[in-house]
């Protein structure tokens, strides 16, 4: 009798769909958890995405795990598979690399915790939230149509082409050149949109070109560093630095006069949307059916910068 009774309780067992249940907290009343895997808190705007999740989680009653893997595909596996172990029930991932975290994504989903990615994606099997990367690109190449001279010079500066958000940054900017086919590209280099690396390669370019008009970058914390090496040189006035993210130091900046624009894509939007995502599951929908959302850019030039502080 006992072991007919062991039986119909696996195949029961067996039976169940992972998701069946949602986000049914099983903790024993404990806080529900979720984690934010970042792929390095050297970019303030990516920690302001991860600050927004832990607030508007934390009015939920949702705990957070976070985790920086220093841009080390390796450790954010790590990080994100400890996370598992602590009863993590949503994986929020800012990947550090798209085809290299895919199987981790597919694990995820394997064992019943959904996979949300932002500020990037994978390959694997993700519900993402974030912005039309390719819109942001346009926003920057309409802006510098709109104000750059006739036979105006540009640099750019790009991020690691592995990335698809990145690759459509630059396939959205360069619809500048088909626009104002008088503009004339002299370079573009790969900063992997990091600020020090925005401002040696300006640098080198300082040495390289003796006039250009404008340098855009693929995130604020590239453009800023830019920056630094222009007002260094004292041809700052001179030049339109255009940068992508609307960070807290970019719109500073703008505000003081020294970056043209940027384009700014929504970190609290964005926090609250993976947050509803979260408590969608939590109360019990089944998270296969989730669409990714889309967050719209937004130009930030001085004439309106105002209306984005604290946003």
């Amino acid at each position: 009798m006992k072991k007919a009774i062991l039986l119909l309780l696996c195949v029961f067992m067996i039976g169940l769909p992972l998701f069946a249940k949602g986000g049914e907290d099983k903790s024993g009343g404990k806080d529900f958890v979720i984690a934010f895997a970042n792929v390095n808190d050297v970019f303030p705007y990516l920690v302001k995405v991860r600050s927004y999740v832990q607030q508007f989680a934390g009015e939920k009653g949702i705990k957070v795990l976070v985790g920086n893997a220093d841009s080390d595909l390796n450790k954010q596996v790590d990080q994100i598979e400890n996370f598992l172990v602590q009863g993590a029930k949503v994986i929020i991932c800012v990947p550090a690399d798209p085809d290299g975290i895919a199987p981790t994504a597919n694990k995820c989903w394997a064992q019943g915790v959904p996979f949300f990615t932002v500020c990037g994606n994978t390959t694997g099997t993700s519900v993402h939230v974030g912005s039309l990367n390719y819109d942001a690109g346009v926003m920057q190449a309409t802006y510098l149509k709109n104000t750059l001279p006739q036979g105006g010079k540009v640099l750019y500066q790009h991020a690691d082409p592995v990335n698809q958000e990145y690759r459509d940054r630059r396939d959205g900017f360069f619809t500048l050149f088909k626009d104002r086919p008088d503009l004339e590209l002299l370079a573009e280099q790969n900063t992997v949109n990091r600020g020090d690396l925005g401002m040696s390669v300006t640098e080198t370019w300082l040495q390289q070109y003796p006039k250009f008009d404008a340098i855009v970058a693929q995130n604020d914390d590239s453009a800023l560093g830019a920056i630094e090496a222009l007002k260094a040189a004292n041809v700052l006035k001179n030049v339109k630095v255009v940068g992508l993210d609307g960070s807290d130091p970019a719109l500073e900046s703008i505000q003081n006069g020294e970056m043209a624009a940027t384009a700014f894509q929504n970190a609290r939007g964005q926090a609250q949307a993976l947050v509803a995502l979260v408590e969608r599951y939590r109360s019990g929908e089944n998270p296969k059916s989730f669409q990714n959302v889309a967050i719209p850019f937004e130009v930030i030039t001085k004439q309106n910068v105002s209306q984005f502080i604290g946003r």
